[in-house]
Parts: structure tokens; sequence; C-alpha cells
């Protein structure tokens, strides 16, 4: 799975939504979608939605949020980023150990997902945290933009993708089998991708979060990342009351 994060799309290729989305869940496959007709919705609110300004949440408070999440239908869970403190990687861990293994009223197990840089330390916190749930999985990033990768990192385009596969290697050596990668910049240098799952991670500083979330979702985005409310980092992210709807509306085919 690669999510594309960005603020807002540019030049962005929409392409008719012709194919009528389901609401059918299909039998879970790490990094495959056996229908293709099928959206995949992420919650990020534990992790992204977290770094809103006032929005720090206790372990259990975290965990009461999980398992609310679960029964309402959301397919991935995102809690947390384990390597930031030992209080987080704890209150991960507790929900993969519950929510990722008991159904908790629902009638499927939601995948639940860690954050991870693109360091092995990072990655080992996030696959202790998760991988006691039933489907777990490791979703890391690193910063592509040329901006990012001279100031933010010190590092050439060649170090950064040298990093990422050996970072891939090296979670996959853990046992990690469902990865996530998020590219941040995707949106722009990244072209001809084939073979994976495309996301969609939007942010709120231009008031379009959930509009780009629905363009990539008709551009064939499989895969949509929201918050409750749409809280999160600056301004925020799509909202997982909006985006989620609008897509399983008669409105989504009428306008895409």
């Amino acid at each position: 799975m690669l999510s594309v994060n960005s603020t807002f799309f540019s030049n962005t290729s929409f392409v008719s939504c012709k194919a009528q989305l389901t609401q059918t869940r299909p039998i879970y496959i790490p990094n495959k979608i056996p229908d293709d007709s099928y959206i995949r919705i992420m919650d990020t609110t534990l992790r992204d939605g977290e770094q809103a300004p006032g929005a720090s949440m206790t372990g259990y408070q975290k965990l009461e949020i999980a398992r609310q999440l679960a029964p309402m239908g959301v397919d991935i869970i995102e809690a947390g980023f384990p390597c930031s403190s030992k209080e987080e990687f704890e209150a991960v861990r507790q929900i993969a150990s519950e929510v990722g293994n008991s159904p908790n009223g629902a009638e499927y197990l939601p995948v639940i997902a860690a954050a991870a840089r693109c360091v092995k330390e990072d990655i080992v916190a996030a696959w202790e945290a998760v991988k006691l749930a039933k489907y777990p999985r490791v979703c890391m990033f690193i910063a592509t933009s040329s901006i990012h990768m001279k100031h933010k990192l010190g590092k050439t385009e060649e170090d950064v993708i040298r990093t990422v596969k050996e970072a891939l290697a090296f979670a996959k050596s853990l046992g990690v089998v469902d990865l996530g990668f998020v590219s941040e910049d995707s949106a722009r240098n990244v072209h001809g991708i084939d073979g994976v799952i495309l996301a969609t991670h939007c942010h709120n500083d231009l008031g379009l979060a959930t509009s780009n979330t629905l363009a990539a979702a008709s551009a064939g985005a499989r895969q949509l990342e929201v918050t409750i409310n749409g809280i999160g980092e600056r301004a925020g992210n799509a909202s997982l009351e909006e985006a989620p709807i609008f897509c399983f509306s008669s409105f989504f085919s009428l306008l895409f």
C-alpha cells in the first residue's frame, strides 16, 4: 500500500467512476483488495488526530475510541506512533490485543496499524506493539520532496531510496507481512504505479481535504485516510463522517 500524502492535488487526472462502489466487505488480504470496487477506510484519529492542538489522549481514551471505531465498520485503525513513548507503545499494544482480536459487536476484525519512520528502532517498536492483532500492519513514512530531502533529512534522492529499501527489508525480516509506505509528496513524484493499493491522506489547509479525498477515490485510490470530525495536524484531515458517506451515495457516481 502506498499513501499519497498531499495538501492539494494539482493536475490530478480525473476518471469516471464507472463501477458502482460496493459496501460488501471482501475477505481481508494484506496488500490486496480482491474487489476493485471496494474502498477501505483507514481512521487515523489515534495517530494524526492526536497531533491536533489540545487533542492529546490518554491510553484509556485511545482504547475507548478504538472500541467504538471497530463496530462502526472502519477497515483499518491507525492506533498510534509506538516509538514516541512507553505510554504510547502500551496504548497501541492494548488496542492491538483487544480490539484487534475481539469483534466487540462487529462481524469482522479491523486491521490495527502503527506508524514508524524508516528507522530500525521505530519499526521494531511498531511491530512489537501491533503483532498481537489478528491483522497487524506497520506503516512506514519518509519525506521525499526535494526541499525535505535536502533540508530535513540532509540526504540525496539516492540516499532516501536506499533507506526505504533497507527499512522495508528489515521490516520483512521481523515477520511483517502487511506493510504500508507513505512517501510524503507522492502526488508529485510517483508515476506509473502498478500492483499496489493507492491510498490518499489529505490535510485541510485549503479547505479541500474531503474534496481531494473524493477526487482521489474517483481516480482509483482504494484506501481513504480520515479522522473523527476531521481533527489532525495543522488544519486537520478529511472527515470520517463526510468522505465515506459521500463515496457510497448516489452523488459520487453523478459527480465523478
